[in-house]
């Protein structure tokens, strides 16, 4: 990227789109942010440099203002752990990526944008976020859509952290908090896993089992049964990148990651086909529910099954994930043609049934 200068404009902008639509998103899936926060602004550089020049002119003309007002944040945010006896490292974040992202998106004025900082804050142990955190939350009454707990339920890349956003003198503050081993795991992103702590490591573990089911090598085997959808493998993963992600546990706590908008039968084919066929039903956070709940970010799913079970058509009007879809089809696909009319014939009685009718009402006359 930071070579483009070379090439043509147009070659510039396509390769800068392709880079932001691909590889930015799958570095931050990996969990290496730092790398993508680097990527990321050469991308906007070099889609439209005239848009980045007045946005980089900008930084620049309020440089001293921006400067003073995060040494005086920054002190402040030391005073308070010293006030709460903790022992901690308070460290301002370059931003930038943050505003030129939401300006090329048209997210925000310049002049707002201006007054958004970052800071990060690296602590001994969770117990000392945690007790940060509550000073914070109090002091600012900062409601519950601008905390994000994502020690205990880490982002998809295993990322940990407690982030805070509120507002101090008119600026928008964010505050990430962390241990240090949260922080070494942060930097390093997958190729960092085995650093990670437990929970994070299930979580890592989880977007990588995703990734290869989107590439596994089998589907790419032109003799396998499986190679029609390979034309589709590329255009699959962009969408799975570019989607919003959750993550749900199984009761013994392996964590699961789900696109948002997943069923519990998602978070069943997730777990595995012969999990998936014999569903019947699941408890989510120790509530029962049916097949068809959807499922939110950190949840505990219990997926109840009976062996006798088998899947039903209408199914696949409500699992969102290729994987649930695909096992769903491929299960049908294997039946004889009388069983697949069978199967037809009951999804369509059940689907009267919403209406008080039955097949025999659509034959009579």
């Amino acid at each position: 990227m930071s070579t483009l200068d070379a090439v043509r404009p147009e070659k510039q902008r396509t390769t800068a789109q392709e880079t932001l639509d691909f590889y930015v998103p799958f570095a931050r899936l990996m969990g290496l942010n730092d790398i993508a926060d680097y990527i990321e602004v050469l991308c906007y550089r070099n889609l439209d440099s005239d848009m980045y020049n007045k946005i980089s002119d900008k930084l620049l003309q309020h440089g001293l203002g921006r400067n003073f007002q995060r040494e005086a944040i920054h002190r402040y945010l030391s005073i308070v752990l010293n006030n709460l006896g903790l022992n901690g490292l308070v460290k301002v974040l370059d931003n930038r990526v943050v505003i030129y992202r939401q300006f090329f998106r048209n997210r925000g004025e310049i002049n707002t944008l201006l007054r958004h900082y970052a800071f990060e804050i690296v602590l001994d142990n969770i117990e000392a976020c945690d007790k940060l955190a509550y000073y914070l939350i109090k002091k600012y009454q900062i409601d519950d859509t601008h905390i994000a707990d994502n020690i205990r339920r880490p982002l998809p890349g295993g990322n940990q952290s407690l982030t805070l956003i509120y507002e101090r003198d008119n600026d928008v503050v964010k505050v990430t908090i962390l241990t240090k081993q949260m922080q070494s795991a942060a930097r390093l992103g997958v190729i960092g896993a085995e650093h990670a702590s437990e929970v994070s490591q299930s979580v890592i573990q989880a977007s990588l089992r995703n990734m290869k089911d989107l590439v596994d090598e089998d589907n790419l085997n032109e003799n396998s049964p499986n190679f029609s959808a390979a034309v589709s493998t590329i255009n699959e993963l962009m969408d799975y990148l570019h989607s919003s992600k959750i993550i749900c546990y199984s009761p013994q706590g392996r964590a699961y990651e789900l696109p948002q908008g997943a069923t519990a039968l998602d978070f069943a084919y997730a777990v595995g086909p012969m999990v998936g066929n014999v569903a019947v039903g699941a408890n989510i956070d120790d509530k029962a529910a049916k097949l068809g709940t959807v499922v939110k970010n950190g949840q505990s799913v219990e997926i109840e099954i009976n062996s006798h079970s088998e899947p039903k058509a209408e199914w696949l009007g409500f699992v969102v994930t290729n994987k649930a879809r695909e096992e769903i089809l491929r299960w049908f696909k294997d039946l004889s043609t009388a069983d697949k009319q069978h199967h037809g014939r009951q999804a369509l009685d059940r689907a009267l049934k919403t209406y008080q009718k039955t097949l025999d009402d659509l034959t009579e006359g």
